[in-house]
């Protein structure tokens, strides 16, 4: 009975618009007789085009968060602080559908945007704190898939191959403590300086190496869990003589007051093969926890290998939510000029569960040389943001 009241109010508006909306009588006569059923079809036109939160078979769910703060940075010659995006978990907003289609098998999508301006921490650097390389927003998901709790789940489209995040496991984990590479995302493009102080030929983002996966136009199987551990594979099709293929296991399971997390990964695209993996172990009564990863990449002009190490603790120690704190170090040896850089770092977060907020302050420390620079100076940043999820 409400729905048949909305509709009629819905119909009584349209109506009272349309009055308002004509100019002249002939307009208004214009409608002669058919007028119920013109009106009729518009409102089931609008109907159609409304957003809602899905439609009678196919949930939708909007979700997000936006990321920003204060970034602090030392090169050893010059110091500033930018108001930016953090890249490490960049703002975005996402689309997330899905739809029964029997006990077994189901569908759905999701279509992911990231969200980029000027001040993106991954594009400032010592000269310029409004970058505007890529500034705008990019399609980081856009893929639809075919699940079945049997025989697992088909991806096709943009998204995440076999083995993105594969040295990234850690249970515990909080911003900037997750990855080897966290100090890339925030930093990558400001110059090392050389002894003497000038500008080097290498840049922070130079001295890391993910050793994993990345987003891109895949189809991708994830098989059911079994024992905890999940497989998955991928083929991507980039260009001609780019063809990939990617495979990873994946592993969560429980032991007593331990969980633990690991995963190991291969993938061969474009003269390209990487082999990376993490592990982790959390200690739930405490709240602690440690992850390690391992990588390696290899093309013909050589190998290189990448290693880190996190760990921390996270306790309820206010009223707030959880209190979380954590450190991190790095190793790289990269085949190109000899580039050796080692990285450490500590974090500080503190949920705001009312508001599904984080507040955090990070500290990053980079120490790099290469054959044609020799020792560079050290690099420092500090930076101190909230995220909020929606």
């Amino acid at each position: 009975m409400i729905g048949g009241l909305q509709k009629t109010v819905s119909r009584f508006a349209i109506v009272a618009a349309a009055g308002a909306m004509s100019t002249t009588g002939a307009m208004a006569a214009d409608l002669g007789g058919n007028c119920c059923a013109d009106l009729e079809e518009r409102v089931a036109e609008l109907e159609a085009t409304t957003a809602r939160k899905g439609n009678r078979r196919v949930s939708l769910t909007v979700s997000g968060h936006v990321n920003e703060g204060v970034m602090f940075w030392d090169d050893g010659v010059n110091s500033d602080a930018y108001i930016t995006t953090n890249v490490q978990s960049r703002t975005r907003f996402r689309f997330r559908g899905s739809a029964t289609i029997t006990s077994d098998w189901s569908a759905g999508f999701l279509i992911e945007i990231g969200m980029t301006r000027p001040g993106s921490s991954l594009n400032v650097d010592a000269d310029n704190d409004t970058n505007t390389i890529g500034d705008g927003m990019d399609v980081r998901h856009q893929v639809l898939y075919l699940k079945s709790k049997t025989y697992g789940t088909l991806h096709v489209g943009h998204t995440s191959d076999a083995t993105d995040g594969i040295t990234q496991i850690c249970l515990g984990c909080r911003m900037g403590n997750y990855a080897s590479t966290a100090m890339d995302d925030i930093a990558n493009s400001f110059a090392l300086r050389t002894a003497a102080g000038a500008d080097s030929n290498t840049t922070v983002g130079d001295y890391f190496e993910s050793a994993e996966g990345t987003r891109q136009a895949v189809v991708k199987w994830t098989s059911p869990t079994v024992a905890g551990f999940v497989l998955s594979t991928n083929w991507a099709d980039q260009a001609v003589g780019n063809d990939g293929f990617g495979i990873a296991l994946r592993y969560a399971g429980e032991f007593g007051a331990f969980r633990v997390g690991a995963g190991i990964g291969y993938e061969d695209q474009a003269n390209r093969e990487t082999t990376g993996g993490s592990v982790t172990v959390a200690h739930v009564p405490t709240g602690l926890y440690i992850a390690g990863s391992y990588g390696e990449e290899s093309t013909a002009a050589g190998e290189d290998t990448q290693w880190h190490i996190s760990a921390g603790i996270g306790r309820k120690v206010n009223s707030l939510g959880k209190t979380h704190f954590g450190g991190i170090y790095g190793n790289f040896d990269l085949r190109d000029d000899g580039r050796e850089a080692q990285t450490f770092g500590l974090n500080l977060t503190q949920d705001i569960d009312a508001a599904a907020m984080e507040l955090y302050v990070q500290w990053h420390h980079l120490s790099a040389e290469n054959d044609t620079n020799g020792d560079l100076q050290d690099f420092n940043i500090v930076f101190a943001g909230a995220r909020i999820k929606f």
